[in-house]
């Protein structure tokens, strides 16, 4: 490869210059490279050597002009074209964004505007083409460029310019034009001339799978894919998604369907059906229908089943010849009468790992939801029904021991243990708002604490707790942890979906995944990581402690919860149970009424987001979006535009001016430096210098003339105009602080008594303080707008405390507010609108999962994956 770069790059050094590989395609590998002429970033495409030694350069290069000529706002301009020492190139655009399968790979579903909108929009401008005599042929989620939440479709005709320079003679080249998922039934058989009917099937499946999370025909090789295309119906849309209008399903199964002539005639005519609330779905037909080209379908079909016979052959003989049965087997669990909790009672609202398998993979254990409330239920794999464990109310995060025979659990701030076979759980220990435990060989359990920052170790039978590790700067939190071989080493994946490797005897970390989550050794020199609700494999040395190679995704929809945890768990044999589904952090924003009802749903994408505010006027609010990177965008509630405000930077903790038109963001990771900048569209954030380098940012006062400022000297009040700091409270492990309306209290979580707890103090300090919560587990406070009330969240319920100022700060007892499944994003979880009458959350995509997948031998096939790099 550095080879054939450098050959490139001499042959177009008058022209381009190459700056580094940025992939590679079915047909084409792509550069970044400059353009010299025009003094610009482009994307330039370099055909397979293996397409290009059938192709004529100047019947490729004649054919390619075609598409030149194409003028639109979602189709990406060919810039130029042509031969370069027996390379053919194109040359387009370079689009800082990211293509439509990125977004995909991250989110799996995207919300219903938004699917609609790249459909309609993508449609649009196939319909220009179309009009010009230019058929796509290769509409996939690969080729949809994504600039600004706008979508450009990319390489438009360059399948055709390819298929008619090659004059018939792909199959010499080994590639096949379009992608199997994507190919409509006519192109899947090969026809000759296809029309822009076959680009709308293609869009439709594109919809079929931003809709659902999954392309409408899957198989286990492309054999299987087309033999599906070709005689398989889709499913339904609502079958997948019930809130998916009718005439949207009806638009997508009719752009689906097998014929051409049952397709709409044109890609205009999909965009006004998803447009029109009236239309309604194609007459019901029998699933089996006869198609033409019954002899190709007769040869594809021997064909299909050729292959599969030939791999299950293989799969049989290779588990004869070890001694054991290698097979990849795929079978699902329902679990609907006890379904898997969302957040069960775990403490302070965050979810936790729920599901885990025994280490010889016959037994499952999970926190089942029965009667309102979570217990651990276990379920053999060869047994229909799941038991529940009595005594085990209110449990989450479960694990097992070594042996299968008993299971590690957690019920508010204890460790408990109970046999699967049943009787009286044991309390092994006491601990601050535990986040999740391990059974070691060696018949101890490890077990983090105070929110992660400390980990410790308890006999299994019983005996004083000792702390292993306390949080540093490297690795400040465990979310979760999972023991690498020999056990003198961890993978600690933490707040803000990081995950990192921490040396137990020395205490030192190293950050191995800065946006990954959830990282487990699963064997074999394998490390398997979330990100988004994807499950990625990477390949991992021992000795180094870092990665070897790329990653692999293995999984596409595991349910994870916040700060990305996931679902999903492996046994040493390999075997691998998971709840299907999305990230819960990339629920909807609703409003909700003081009794904790649904009142209204945002406009807003449903990305994965992280702590937001609203200004103070109520008609704008600053989010955290978590996806390559973190950034921070701004909503306008009225209208629903988005606009990225952090540009420069990785950006988190949002806070708003007083008058709403500036907005405060810290650099991520440091966390160490905070920005500033307006609103307005093209502006710059600007290094606010008078914070100190590593403080973390808490809070604008709502005058302008302080900032909320924390490190380890504890939290302090910045005055802008002077850079001095006004101490409010030296304790260093106090957090969320925010000023009363007035401007005369501070309202903030601390934990300097071994628990959280939301304390008030007067502004300026006096150095006395009063606690609002009672209860621990309290954090997040926000005022009232009119500063008579302070709420606060203690796991899933907002509590609300009266306060009285005369004759000097007087507190109510607390109240709840209301109690419901709603998202503990980290940082603040919600807010009140500006007349104190509603309150915004991050509600989860579904609260309970009813199913469980399981896959047998399932390391198989990710060793398999991993050689084949895909």
């Amino acid at each position: 490869m550095p080879e054939i770069t450098s050959r490139l790059s001499a042959a177009l050094a008058d022209r381009y210059r190459i700056a580094h590989r940025l992939g590679e395609g079915g047909m084409a590998t792509v550069y970044l490279a400059d353009d010299l002429k025009h003094d610009r970033k482009v994307a330039l495409k370099v055909l397979k050597p293996e397409l290009a030694a059938v192709l004529g350069a100047e019947r490729f290069v004649q054919e390619i002009k075609t598409t030149a000529a194409l003028q639109h706002p979602h189709i990406l301009p060919l810039f130029d074209s042509g031969t370069a020492d027996g390379f053919l190139y194109y040359v387009m655009p370079y689009i800082e964004g990211e293509t439509l399968r990125e977004k995909l790979h991250r989110e799996t579903q995207l919300s219903i505007d938004e699917a609609v909108k790249i459909t309609t929009e993508v449609a649009d401008a196939l319909d220009y083409a179309h009009r010009h005599g230019v058929i796509h042929r290769d509409i996939k989620p690969e080729n949809i460029l994504l600039h600004d939440g706008r979508p450009m479709v990319a390489d438009f005709g360059i399948a055709l310019a390819v298929s008619a320079a090659a004059g018939g003679r792909m199959t010499e080249t080994g590639l096949s034009l379009g992608t199997p998922h994507y190919m409509s039934p006519e192109q899947a058989t090969a026809e000759k001339d296809l029309t822009a009917r076959s680009d709308v099937y293609s869009l439709g499946a594109v919809l079929f799978e931003m809709l659902t999370g999954e392309p409408p025909h899957t198989g286990a090789s492309a054999q299987a894919i087309v033999m599906k295309i070709v005689t398989d119906e889709a499913r339904p849309v609502t079958d997948l998604r019930k809130s998916v209008p009718p005439n949207v399903a009806a638009a997508t199964a009719k752009a689906l369907e097998k014929l051409p002539a049952d397709r709409f005639p044109s890609a205009a005519a999909l965009k006004v059906a998803l447009a029109d609330a009236s239309f309604v779905a194609p007459t019901a037909r029998p699933p089996a229908r006869r198609m033409r080209r019954p002899g190709a379908l007769m040869a594809l079909a021997w064909l299909v089943s050729l292959s599969l016979t030939v791999a299950i052959t293989w799969m049989l003989t290779a588990g004869a010849r070890d001694g054991s049965d290698q097979r990849v087997r795929r079978l699902s669990i329902d679990i609907a009468d006890a379904p898997l909790a969302y957040i069960g009672e775990a403490s302070l609202g965050i979810g936790r790992r729920n599901l885990t398998i025994s280490k010889d993979g016959s037994t499952i254990a999970y926190i089942g939801v029965e009667g309102g409330e979570g217990h651990v239920f276990v379920r053999p794999i060869d047994e229909f029904r799941a038991s529940k464990l009595s005594g085990t109310e209110r449990a989450y995060a479960p694990f097992f021991a070594p042996n299968g025979r008993e299971l590690g659990f957690f019920v508010g701030n204890e460790l408990r243990k109970v046999g699967i076979d049943g009787g009286d759980p044991i309390v092994l220990a006491g601990v601050a708002n535990p986040t999740a435990g391990l059974w070691t060989d060696d018949g101890r359990i490890l077990f983090a604490g105070l929110e992660g920052r400390e980990l410790y170790q308890v006999p299994a039978g019983g005996g004083d707790a000792e702390v292993v590790f306390q949080g540093s700067d490297s690795v400040s939190s465990a979310i979760s942890f999972d023991l690498l071989p020999g056990g003198a080493a961890a993978l600690v994946s933490s707040f803000r979906r990081r995950s990192h490797v921490l040396d137990l005897h020395t205490g030192s970390g190293g950050l191995l995944l800065p946006n990954g989550s959830d990282a487990r050794y699963v064997g074999d020199g394998v490390v398997v990581y979330v990100v988004g609700s994807t499950l990625l494999a990477r390949r991992f040395g021992e000795a180094s402690r870092s990665f070897l190679g790329q990653a692999v995704p293995v999984v596409d929809a595991v349910r994870s919860e916040i700060q990305g945890i996931g679902q999903w768990a492996v046994s040493d044999r390999g075997d691998l149970v998971y709840a299907e589904g999305q990230a819960v952090a990339a629920g909807k924003l609703v409003w909700l009424a003081k009794d904790g009802t649904v009142i209204d749903t945002l406009r807003v994408s449903e990305r994965q987001h992280g702590t937001f505010e609203l200004t103070p006027d109520g008609t704008r609010l600053a989010i955290e979006v978590f996806g390559v990177d973190r950034t921070v965008w701004m909503y306008d509630l009225a209208t629903g535009a988005e606009h990225k405000l952090s540009i420069a930077v990785e950006a988190v903790d949002p806070n708003w001016s007083a008058d709403g038109r500036e907005i405060l963001f810290v650099e991520w990771p440091s966390r160490g430096k905070a920005y500033v900048r307006t609103i307005d569209a093209g502006a710059e954030e600007e290094r606010l210098g008078v914070v100190p380098d590593g403080s973390r940012v808490h809070s604008w006062s709502p005058s302008g003339r302080f900032i909320m400022v924390g490190d380890s000297t504890g939290l302090g009040a910045l005055e802008v105009s002077t850079g001095k700091i006004h101490p409010v409270d030296d304790y260093p492990s106090s957090w969320g602080a925010v000023f009363s309306p007035d401007e005369r209290a501070v309202a903030y979580t601390s934990d300097e008594t071994g628990e959280y707890h939301v304390y008030v103090a007067p502004f300026p300090s006096t150095g006395e303080r009063k606690t609002a919560s009672l209860e621990g587990g309290a954090e997040e406070p926000i005022w009232a707008p009119a500063g008579d009330r302070l709420y606060y969240r203690n796991g899933q319920r907002l509590m609300s405390v009266r306060v009285r100022r005369t004759p000097e700060l007087e507190l109510g007892p607390p109240t709840v507010q209301f109690e419901r499944d709603w998202v503990n994003v980290g940082g603040r979880s919600y807010d009140v609108s500006p007349d104190g009458t509603r309150f915004l959350v991050i509600l989860p995509p579904a609260s309970m999962t009813a199913r469980l997948n399981v896959v047998m031998n399932w390391m198989s096939e990710v060793r398999q994956r991993l050689r084949d790099g895909s």
